[in-house]
């Protein structure tokens, strides 16, 4: 055992109150408790915590430096002397208290909520601890530096940094969306593909284009200008302007090239204004595909032979099938959460979003049946999925509207011929996609409407059969001149 060193007074003092450092740490394990509001909070409250993500890069940096310094000081690489140790556990310590204080203060004002906040909150107050347990270890080993002391100090340093790394995961999830770090993962539960050596240029690669960019409103219900873009045939045939959408070989020739090569801002440009346009490397695709014949058999692995589009084919096949992966998988997801929600003789229906194969409806069976607030919660696992919710004749309550205002998704909701006053309207205003809102035949009132102002993307609403005396309506048409109020009965029903 190392013999003790004669110390100044004042790391004397120091090290005599290190266990208040350990003390601290459990301050902190209880602030998230004292500090929450559902209030929330001043200007400077708001201002001050948006730096926490700047701050919160300073203890990262430092904690693994500090990591990957001691293990090359143990390999004898480098030498990490007491001074540096000190300044890298100081800073350490402060950055990582101030990261905490920022992020509690935009905690404390009752905006940010759920489980991956939860985690990440946690996580970092664990950050901040390990950062008060290291520095509490340093000062045990001047006190008295046995082994046991310098495992502890290990064993700390290591964990912190595991925490480290859960805890960014967590932040990048808030930020990112919680598949950002594991969204280009190689799958381990890969979808059925079809073999590149079976794959052809225009159903494997051209089609898809198509089908995500024109084919809804090109298509056997919708033809915009006459022009079919489904088949083969239909695409080589003329529309409404007498030019046939494609003329093999010849690109300028062809209606559907010339639409999609006019610029963004002109009239005649497609896919219409508010609809993603083709990117440069699928014009390049298609410019080729039409160049070289337009072949519906042409194999994608021949097409590889020339050099002059290999590597965008390349690029756009592996886009496509990741993009397939995804689907896959979340189809996956979703089968699975419907077939936990579902049960034998259930009061409701639910259907797959024509729009969109990883989101749902959710309507009433036929004849009624029980549908109450407590069957809303058993939903739960699919709140996130639903894009159409259709509760016509339930038991629903005002109170079960704050289950519906966590549907993020949810863009039309059909509440006629239920109980609802109109009191739980305030829940839909965290609704940012709500588009149309049916409240026929409810036994509304004409305060409670008022909540229909907060609502930030609706354009629909129906009153037919309310008790909403006329000039409710015309305030409300006042304030909301984009909105259209019906009085009459919703076209479906």
């Amino acid at each position: 055992m190392p013999k003790a060193t004669l110390q100044p007074d004042w790391l004397v003092r120091i090290i005599r109150l290190r266990f208040l450092i350990l003390a601290f740490s459990l301050i902190l394990l209880v602030l998230p408790w004292l500090i929450r509001t559902e209030d929330g909070g001043s200007d400077w409250t708001y201002f001050l915590g948006r730096f926490h993500p700047l701050i919160i890069h300073f203890p990262i940096v430092l904690l693994v430096l500090l990591l990957i310094l001691e293990l090359l000081s143990s390999k004898a690489v480098v030498t990490l002397s007491s001074p540096l140790r000190w300044i890298l556990l100081i800073l350490l310590t402060l950055s990582s208290l101030f990261a905490v204080f920022l992020g509690l203060l935009l905690y404390s004002t009752g905006d940010y909520g759920g489980n991956v906040l939860s985690m990440h909150l946690w996580a970092g107050i664990g950050v901040a601890v390990g950062s008060l347990w290291l520095l509490f270890s340093q000062l045990q080993l001047l006190n008295s530096p046995t082994p046991s002391a310098i495992s502890f100090y290990w064993i700390v340093l290591i964990l912190t940094n595991g925490v480290l790394v859960f805890a960014s995961h967590q932040g990048g999830s808030l930020t990112h969306g919680t598949d950002y770090i594991t969204e280009y993962l190689p799958s381990l539960n890969p979808a059925p593909l079809k073999p590149e050596s079976e794959m052809l240029v225009y159903a494997d690669i051209i089609v898809p284009m198509l089908d995500a960019k024109c084919y809804s409103c090109h298509n056997e219900h919708k033809t915009k200008g006459e022009l079919l873009l489904t088949t083969m045939a239909d695409m080589t045939s003329g529309g409404k302007s007498g030019e046939a959408g494609i003329v093999p070989e010849r690109p300028e020739e062809s209606e559907v090239w010339e639409r999609v090569a006019l610029p963004v801002t002109h009239d005649d440009h497609m896919p219409p204004d508010g609809k993603p346009s083709l990117t440069t490397q699928e014009k390049d695709l298609l410019y080729w595909w039409i160049e070289t014949g337009a072949s519906p058999t042409l194999a994608y692995q021949d097409a590889l032979a020339d050099s002059a589009i290999a590597d965008h084919l390349l690029e756009y096949n592996t886009t496509l099938r990741r993009a397939h992966q995804q689907k896959w998988e979340a189809d996956q997801q979703l089968a699975k959460l419907v077939n936990q929600v579902s049960t034998e003789n259930a009061p409701y229906q639910l259907i797959e979003d024509p729009d969109n194969s990883t989101a749902l409806h959710l309507k009433m069976q036929f004849p009624p049946a029980s549908f109450t607030d407590e069957s809303l919660v058993e939903l739960r696992p699919l709140f996130e999925k639903f894009t159409e919710v259709s509760l016509v004749s339930s038991e629903i309550t005002d109170d079960g509207l704050y289950y519906i205002g966590q549907m993020k998704q949810l863009k039309t909701l059909s509440l006629q011929r239920t109980g609802i006053d109109g009191s739980g309207l305030v829940f839909l205003t965290e609704l940012p996609q709500l588009e149309v809102l049916d409240l026929s035949h409810c036994p509304l009132t004409n305060a409670n409407l008022l909540y229909i102002t907060r609502m930030p993307a609706l354009q629909e609403l129906y009153l037919y059969e309310t008790p909403i005396s006329p000039e409710a309506v015309e305030t409300l048409s006042t304030h909301l001149p984009q909105l259209s109020i019906n009085l009459t009965r919703s076209p479906k029903y």
